[in-house]
């Protein structure tokens, strides 16, 4: 699934000056929110590059020397840490506290200390974001048990500060505790009920436990605050296709993803940046050539397989799809060749065979069906399905030793479904075969 992060404007800045070779001033809040930035995207090494650039421009500054202490921790250069941080050791601001903590994490002793400072945040004597920010800061030094004991605790002690429980289930659904980040940011909705971020992570994790109700419930919230939300109407758009089959509402949220993957849509890019969704195009495409398919809308389904296929060309599900398109709009050359890269990929796949040999019949290249006929028989020689195919194909083209020996294999077979012993009934009936009319009542 997408995830989604709220970006700063410095941000998108300095990305867009780095493409140029130039790293431009910026202040030293500008430098120490790029470096959150960076760090929420798992860039620690560029954080850390930013951070030694910024401290060219701002030398000294107090913010962003602690910010890099506390990334040297992260990158066990432990000495380098305690040495940097000898100025302000004493100093007795929160800070500082701060890092005594992580130090006190890289020594062994993240469960005292994350004890110790929720202990704190539930007598109100530290902020509930600044311990949810230190374990983010700490995020691969606490070991798991401890950092999921702590989170689902703070959640319980946590009870008036939604960016703090917003940001506990992000935590949350990171390391895929779903249910346990749901019971998160439903506390954070309703104290803040019109946080989209929050509504964002809520649509996802309900939709990866298959809370399908309450993910419907998160996009239509979701939604109402941001009605052109391309994650919301993404996920929204899956559900409706594969749980509901509500194609055209489908299609409609599909669509919005589609402007917004395109361009044609603009859309608030802190909210949903393009970088964190480009992996669902090619979905997209794929799913939005569904409800097309399914509304009887065959061009703009071929339209949008094609996309598909153009970034994904060996996905043979798709393909098979294509083909089917293809023949339902009745060009079969174009259903062939289509069909022929499935095969291609998939040589065994009988799905695949037995539409080739469809096409070919309603081609009239019968011989070809023929053949192709006898490769599924021989990769299943168990399904009657086919050995039935051929002997109505050689009745269709009149080649009356192939169908009765078809025929009588059937027979032999013992198949039990209705349809195919009337078809074998029918057949030895017209032959005037007493011997075989007499087997096939056995079946019955």
């Amino acid at each position: 699934m997408l995830k989604m992060n709220k970006k700063s404007a410095a941000y998108y800045r300095y990305k867009e000056e780095q493409a140029k070779g130039v790293f431009p001033y910026f202040g030293s809040d500008e430098i120490e929110q790029i470096a959150y930035d960076l760090l929420d995207d798992q860039l620690a090494y560029e954080a850390m590059y930013v951070l030694d650039e910024g401290l060219m421009i701002h030398r000294g500054n107090e913010t962003l020397t602690k910010l890099k202490i506390m990334l040297l921790i992260h990158f066990q250069r432990i000495d380098e840490a305690r040495e940097l941080f000898l100025p302000y050791k004493d100093d007795g601001t929160p800070s500082t506290e701060t890092l005594f903590y992580a130090f006190e994490v890289v020594d062994g002793r993240s469960r005292s200390t994350l004890r110790h400072m929720l202990t704190r945040v539930r007598r109100k004597e530290t902020d509930p974001i600044d311990f949810v920010n230190f374990i983010d800061e700490m995020w691969g030094e606490i070991p798991d048990y401890v950092k999921y004991d702590y989170l689902n605790q703070a959640v319980k002690d946590i009870s008036d500060n939604a960016e703090a429980l917003s940001r506990i289930g992000a935590m949350l659904m990171d390391v895929q505790m779903y249910r346990q980040a749901m019971t998160a940011l439903d506390k954070s909705l309703d104290i803040d009920a019109y946080n989209i971020f929050t509504w964002q992570d809520l649509a996802r994790c309900a939709f990866e436990t298959y809370d399908i109700e309450k993910c419907k419930e998160a996009c239509e919230f979701g939604l109402a605050i941001d009605p052109e939300n391309p994650l919301l109407h993404f996920i929204n758009g899956v559900i409706l296709l594969s749980d509901e089959g509500k194609y055209k509402e489908a299609l409609d949220s599909l669509l919005v993803c589609r402007s917004f993957f395109e361009g044609e849509m603009q859309h608030n890019d802190i909210v949903v940046p393009k970088t964190m969704v480009a992996s669902q195009i090619s979905m997209t495409y794929e799913m939005i050539g569904k409800c097309y398919a399914e509304l009887n809308m065959v061009d703009k389904a071929i339209e949008s397989y094609e996309k598909y296929l153009a970034r994904e060309p060996e996905n043979h599900e798709v393909i098979f799809e294509l083909a089917q398109c293809y023949l339902e709009k009745g060009d079969l050359p174009q259903a062939l060749d289509v069909v022929n890269r499935a095969i291609k990929l998939k040589r065994r796949s009988t799905p695949y065979l037995a539409l080739k040999v469809s096409i070919l019949a309603t081609m009239n290249r019968f011989e070809e069906a023929m053949e192709m006929l006898d490769k599924i028989i021989k990769i299943k020689p168990k399904a009657h399905r086919f050995v039935l195919a051929k002997a109505e194909l050689a009745i269709g083209i009149q080649n009356v030793e192939i169908a009765d020996q078809e025929f009588r294999k059937l027979l032999s077979m013992k198949p039990t479904d209705q349809s195919t012993i009337d078809l074998m009934r029918e057949y030895f009936e017209s032959i005037g075969d007493k011997d075989a009319l007499k087997q096939i009542e056995t079946l019955l």
